[in-house]
């Protein structure tokens, strides 16, 4: 069960994987926000390229590329393909070496009406965290929470979200 108040001691990230941009924060700091897209190679599924990198290049890789949207409806669609841009955006990430494997907590937002495979295709990307707890929390409770919402309070919320992307 997800602990709000464990996130407020140590190092936790949060992970949106959106359709249109994937973000990473830390408590309020957005350490990254990019387009959800990776550049493969055709053959050998090498990547080229990540983020707005892959994005620039809709429409004008050559054929030997393949330009991938992994995500569709705020799931993983190729799971392959998430977890390999998952992994650039890691390495592309301007962070302390250490930050990643010393994480207490990785937290992602996923989509209230997701499926068990959804869910666990998710659980699976976020592997590669060396982080002590993970936690996926449905959105429209992370909105809550983002807005400084006592969630755990008994009166009525209403939240929109949109989604599309911020920058």
């Amino acid at each position: 069960m997800f602990n709000i108040s464990s996130l407020k001691r140590g190092n936790s990230l949060g992970i949106d994987l959106g359709n249109s941009n994937t973000i990473f924060t830390e408590k309020e700091e957005q350490y990254f926000s990019h387009p959800s897209f990776i550049a493969l190679h055709k053959n050998n599924k090498a990547v080229k390229a990540v983020g707005q990198e892959a994005y620039d290049m809709l429409g004008k890789a050559s054929e030997q590329f393949k330009i991938v949207k992994p995500l569709k409806g705020g799931v993983i669609m190729d799971y392959d393909s998430a977890n390999c841009m998952v992994k650039s955006f890691i390495k592309n990430l301007y962070l302390r070496p250490s930050f990643f494997y010393g994480l207490d907590n990785v937290v992602a937002g996923i989509p209230y009406d997701t499926t068990e495979v959804e869910r666990r295709a998710l659980r699976d990307v976020l592997e590669q965290f060396k982080a002590h707890r993970k936690y996926l929390i449905f959105e429209p409770i992370a909105a809550a929470i983002g807005m400084g919402l006592d969630i755990q309070e008994a009166d009525g919320k209403f939240l929109v979200d949109i989604g599309g992307g911020s920058n």
